[in-house]
């Protein structure tokens, strides 16, 4: 039971500390009068004005406004136009309508200004479903109406000593605005998941609407009202509900549905008093908090975080590195900083990287990376799927008559063995080319081994030291980097391209190379290798004595008769493909003999060389120089592994091989291969212990390996020009 009365008559009501004062604003449904139902029963006044409804048993005080917007008052001030216009004059008759307009205009915006002044919850209601622009006038109005009397409103509450709230802003609260529409479209008055849906669509456009126009703000003390942050505040009233006794359409239907002998339905499970009574329960509880950016919104965030993930999620491949993982990752991030902000920011962000990541992982690519550098770009395998970051290079093979494209490598053996293995059988001459062999490990049991090598580290460092050593010393007869230069290395002579050229009249600034003769085997104890366990890696200086590697990481070939090469032509483009224009002339060398002549001549002998480098792509090109005894300075200097190619390749250049046309004499040149690829590293070498020994009147290909390894991994490829080299002598001479 109810108790009402008039806003402008209050009686002591009620005892209560704590009540809720709930308004109803809005239209009134042409079916019946009454815009309260449910909520209240009936309405008892006849004139436009605010009737109180009082539930003692619930503690909510109901402020109903009754003005010519509701149906029953409209059609009355219609009737009592038409009965007191005594005007014959149509004018007058407008004149007076638009005069009595402006003044009832005036009167429900007063009424509307206090139930905001004085409510917790105002009620919209709305006969169809659909909101009415015209609002956004009436509130600007209202709350217009509301800033001026805002002064003489707290002065006055300030002399009554109110205190709290109303002292400050000269109201209890910022009311919160709930929207009631009244009737649901036909399509979704029986599917309430589709009228949950249209409800939700029609509070963003109503909060757009509202936040555009300036009509919420983010302070609520400065707004007329307050939309929930995190509650529903639009309802939708399907046909299915039970409504007041008054709507006639409603007890009709249900008659004839009684008639036609139809049971009874269940009650709905949603009604705008439930829908009502979780605000009334929190303004009765904690209260309201609409501020928006006062308070941490954690539903703002459960909000982004979907956009977030879906921005994470547009054009993802089926598999995709970690590189690219990141990057999305990074724009999601973007996502949520612009769109969320506060103290739960991080666990947002935190959240949505782990969702991110979570993603990723069942599209994970394998990403090992190779030999050069470059990561697998396979989806995520075990180790019986071959590596592959679809990389290829093109090389030449041991001989370099064929050109053959290349993968990748992924291990040393694939770097340096298994792809010229598989270039020689495509190029086919390979095979049956006189070579030179190189020591590799011979099993004797099936149960063969790599040896647990120790002491890597500290080999390097010796060898280092010894280097050291070997440059804070005094130069020595046998430094080839001494300004003496003792008789048994290899001197510049004369840069004449003939063959038959004689020898030098004078002796200045020319070193003699002494022709050593073959020495006999000395009978000393050696250490015979291993025939259980292999060298995991490449020999070098620092390798341990009686170890070898399992297959070999160098070739020595024999392209035929010296005859093969012109030096004024070059290296013929059938025998060595790929080489790029006027860069496929090796250097000639005069190299004058110690110990073969009498008096101050030595006879000469003409040595041609070229250090070969090869970029990705496979050109070649052998460096050169213009002026006259660049061969013997190229000889006798450090030679880099790495030089620039004239292609937009991906990395430099690298040392691929050395091609030596031997001279026709009774002396035979020897090769001593020591390659440093890195600083701090061990130097590599073939593994024969004397010399590599060229036959006289001969074409020689040495081929370098691809990478380098040792116990302690592979040697990285630097990107740098000045990285690794191929240490000084290489040359040596011996006698036939």
């Amino acid at each position: 039971m109810t108790k009402v009365f008039s806003i402008s008559n209050i009686p002591e009501f009620s005892k209560k500390e704590r009540i809720v004062v709930v308004g109803v604003i809005g239209k009134s449904p042409y079916r019946y009068p009454n815009k309260t139902s449910p909520l209240l029963s009936g309405v008892q006044s006849e004139e436009n004005d605010i009737e109180c409804h009082w539930d003692e048993r619930k503690g909510i005080l109901y402020l109903h406004a009754v003005t010519y917007l509701d149906t029953k008052r409209l059609v009355s001030l219609a009737t009592s136009l038409d009965e007191d216009s005594k005007s014959t004059v149509k004018d007058a008759d407008a004149a007076h309508w638009l005069v009595a307009a402006g003044e009832l205009a005036i009167e429900s915006c007063r009424a509307i200004a206090l139930i905001f002044h004085l409510c917790h919850i105002v009620v919209l209601s709305s006969p169809t479903h659909m909101f009415d622009l015209n609002y956004l006038q009436l509130f600007r109005a209202v709350d217009g109406y509301r800033a001026e009397l805002t002064a003489a409103t707290t002065e006055a509450l300030l002399r009554a000593a109110a205190g709290g709230a109303w002292d400050t802003h000269g109201r209890p609260c910022c009311p919160r605005l709930l929207f009631h529409f009244r009737r649901a479209p036909s399509q979704l008055r029986r599917a309430p998941a589709l009228l949950k849906k249209l409800e939700h669509a029609v509070e963003d456009q109503i909060y757009f609407i509202l936040r555009k126009a300036r009509i919420i703000t983010n302070v609520c003390a400065k707004s007329l009202f307050a939309i929930p942050k995190n509650e529903e505040f639009v309802y939708m009233s399907s046909s299915e509900e039970c409504g007041d006794a008054r709507d006639v359409s409603a007890l009709l239907r249900g008659l004839v549905r009684l008639c036609a002998g139809a049971e009874p339905g269940p009650q709905p499970q949603r009604s705008f008093r439930q829908f009502l009574q979780s605000h009334l329960d929190m303004a009765l509880g904690d209260g309201f908090d609409d501020n928006v950016g006062k308070y941490a919104m954690s539903t703002s965030f459960f909000e982004v975080l979907p956009i977030a993930q879906a921005s994470y999620a547009e054009g993802l491949p089926p598999h995709y590195s970690s590189q690219h993982h990141l990057h999305k990752v990074g724009v999601a991030l973007g996502v949520v900083d612009s769109m969320a902000r506060g103290p739960l920011a991080a666990a947002a962000r935190a959240r949505l990287t782990a969702a991110c990541a979570a993603t990723w992982r069942t599209r994970t690519l394998c990403e090992a990376p190779s030999l050069t550098g470059h990561p697998c770009v396979l989806p995520h395998h075990d180790s019986s799927v071959e590596h592959s970051s679809g990389v290829r290079y093109v090389s030449a093979c041991n001989c370099g008559r064929t050109k053959c494209s290349r993968e990748d490598p992924y291990s040393v053996r694939a770097a340096n063995h298994s792809f010229y293995t598989l270039a020689a059988d495509e190029c086919g001459t390979c095979k049956t080319l006189q070579a030179v062999h190189f020591p590799v490990f011979q099993p004797s049991t099936p149960s063969f081994r790599a040896a647990a090598v120790k002491g890597a580290e500290g080999s390097a460092a010796r060898a280092d030291g010894k280097e050291a050593e070997d440059e804070g010393a005094p130069p020595s007869p046998a430094s080839p980097r001494s300004c003496w230069s003792p008789p048994d290395e290899l001197s510049p002579g004369s840069a004449d391209d003939d063959e038959d050229a004689p020898a030098p009249c004078g002796d200045a600034d020319l070193e003699l190379l002494a022709v050593h003769e073959p020495s006999a085997p000395e009978k000393s104890i050696s250490r015979q290798p291993s025939t259980t366990e292999y060298l995991p890696g490449m020999l070098h200086t620092g390798s341990p004595a009686g170890l070898l590697p399992a297959f070999p990481s160098w070739s020595l070939v024999c392209l035929g008769a010296s005859s093969l090469y012109s030096h004024s032509a070059g290296l013929p483009e059938h025998l060595q493909p790929g080489f790029l224009p006027h860069a496929n002339h090796l250097l000639p060398w005069d190299c004058a003999l110690a110990g073969r002549a009498r008096g101050r001549h030595a006879p000469t002998v003409k040595i041609f060389f070229g250090y070969e480098y090869e970029c990705g792509r496979g050109h070649r090109f052998v460096p050169a120089a213009p002026e006259n005894g660049a061969g013997a300075r190229f000889a006798a200097a450090d030679v880099p592994l790495a030089a620039p190619c004239v292609c937009r390749a991906p990395g430099p250049a690298r040392l691929a091989r050395l091609h030596v046309v031997t001279p026709k004499a009774a002396v035979a040149v020897t090769l001593t291969p020591r390659v440093q690829p890195a600083p701090g590293r061990p130097a590599f070498t073939p593994g024969a212990g004397e010399p590599l020994r060229l036959s006289a009147s001969a074409y020689w290909v040495l081929r370098f390996p691809f990478v380098y390894a040792d116990e302690r991994g592979v040697v990285p490829r630097s990107r740098a020009l000045a990285g690794g080299c191929v240490l000084a002598p290489m040359f040596g001479l011996q006698a036939e």
